[in-house]
């Protein structure tokens, strides 16, 4: 798979909505949010909220200048929730669904434009803000699954990474890794329980409690995301970020090599002397 066009995804949306195909000028969206700090010292986070147009070719769809500004939260700290301006883009979006006039650039015809949100692409923290859930740092840190943490010197680790593997792996048994991993994989969420938890804990929000006394029943979520008010299935359509990935890949590989070949130094100088 080259590019998003290609994937069961993109197909499952036009399918679904077939008037998409109907015009050039009917766009398909992806939403992307992250904290940046516009200076060079000090700690104030704005939040710039940006779509991409998925119908353009991939080398064009990223450039700069093809990026649309939708808005931006000023800060000076990162929000408590995002479901304030969440409202807004949703009103905007249902707009452009029904369709928007606007004249060409030349002035002398009336084009009218649609568009659909298809999928939302953050990191961790921001998609845990866009879509009201738990995140890092959370029993229930995971927006994608029921995969739960377990607390260690006061903080909370997800290193079960075993567990996604098949029944039947080696490596689930592998004492090189510890004991045994004979937990099965943990269940994936999925729209309507969390739309159920949802409702639940938006009640609780109300009634002003605190998300200690009930995020162990919603399993990490935090309220209502009105995202859901355009139908679109924010979990299943939350990607994974894959700068931040990669970064904290090559970051992992780097710091146990460096760390491996520090030992083997070590060792071989012990034994010399």
């Amino acid at each position: 798979m080259a590019n998003i066009s290609d994937s069961p995804g993109w197909k499952a949306l036009f399918d679904a909505k077939p008037a998409l195909r109907r015009s050039v000028y009917n766009i398909v969206l992806c939403l992307s949010t992250d904290g940046v700090n516009p200076f060079r010292s000090g700690q104030h986070s704005c939040w710039p909220i940006v779509f991409k147009v998925l119908n353009l070719p991939p080398e064009l769809a990223s450039r700069t200048d093809l990026l649309i500004l939708a808005g931006v939260v000023h800060g000076p700290r990162k929000p408590k929730s995002f479901q304030a301006y969440n409202l807004l883009l949703v009103d905007e979006m249902l707009d452009l669904r029904v369709g928007v006039d606007t004249t060409s650039p030349d002035g002398t015809q009336t084009l009218t434009f649609s568009g659909e949100l298809a999928c939302h692409s953050c990191d961790l923290p921001a998609n845990g803000l866009l879509s009201e859930q738990q995140t890092s740092g959370a029993h229930w840190g995971c927006i994608k699954c029921y995969l739960e943490g377990r607390t260690q010197h006061n903080r909370q680790l997800y290193g079960q990474v075993r567990r996604y593997l098949p029944p039947d792996h080696p490596y689930r048994t592998d004492p090189s890794f510890g004991d045994q991993e004979g937990r099965p994989t943990p269940a994936k969420r999925d729209i309507v329980s969390t739309l159920n938890a949802a409702k639940y804990a938006q009640q609780q929000q109300d009634r002003g409690a605190d998300i200690k006394t009930y995020s162990g029943r919603t399993k990490g979520v935090r309220g209502e995301c009105q995202l859901q008010r355009l139908g679109y299935d924010y979990v299943l359509n939350s990607l994974w970020d894959v700068v931040h990935v990669f970064k904290e890949l090559v970051k992992k590989v780097t710091r146990d090599t460096h760390t491996h070949t520090h030992t083997n130094t070590h060792t071989h100088r012990s034994c010399c002397t």
